[in-house]
């Protein structure tokens, strides 16, 4: 053991350890058709900007089927409102560099803290909470477990391609 403490056990390793908890592993699961979705003709820039990015690594995975289409565009709309109002929030930091526009100041010299801070903070909330829906951070992944889209393909199993 080193100064830093045990190694980690390789990531490897961990999967192989098998079910840990001893809870009963889903069965029988209903499996959506495995079409790509087509992003919603009413996603606005940067919610488009954010579907393209991640739609066909989510595909890919699995976690994203044509059912998913409506909630993985809230998703982008929640991304692309929280990214609006983090750059409306720098511009006026950008105007008020003494309190980097967190703060702002009543007629009367009082202060308070910046509605937009709140949004802000609300926005980034939703989105979390629908980021972790598709396996979009580090522990919404561990909780997901993704099928083969090609597990029940006969064409796939014909040739032996899974």
């Amino acid at each position: 053991m080193g100064a830093r403490g045990p190694k980690p056990k390789p990531t490897v390793l961990r999967v192989l350890e098998g079910n840990k908890g001893k809870r009963a592993l889903p069965q029988n699961e209903p499996t959506p058709p495995p079409d790509m979705p087509e992003p919603p003709v009413y996603l606005n820039e940067y919610a488009r900007l954010e579907w393209d990015r991640l739609a066909n690594t989510l595909y890919s995975i699995g976690t994203l089927t044509e059912v998913d289409q409506t909630m993985f565009a809230a998703y982008c709309q929640a991304y692309a409102r929280w990214r609006r109002a983090e750059e409306d929030l720098e511009r006026m930091a950008q105007i008020d560099q003494s309190t980097h526009g967190v703060v702002l100041r009543t007629k009367e010299g009082n202060l308070f803290q910046n509605p937009l801070v709140g949004t802000v903070n609300t926005l980034r909330r939703d989105m979390q909470r629908l980021a972790a829906e598709f396996g979009l951070t580090p522990s919404a992944r561990t909780q997901i477990q993704a099928s083969d889209p090609y597990a029940n393909d006969p064409v796939a199993k014909k040739y032996g391609l899974y």
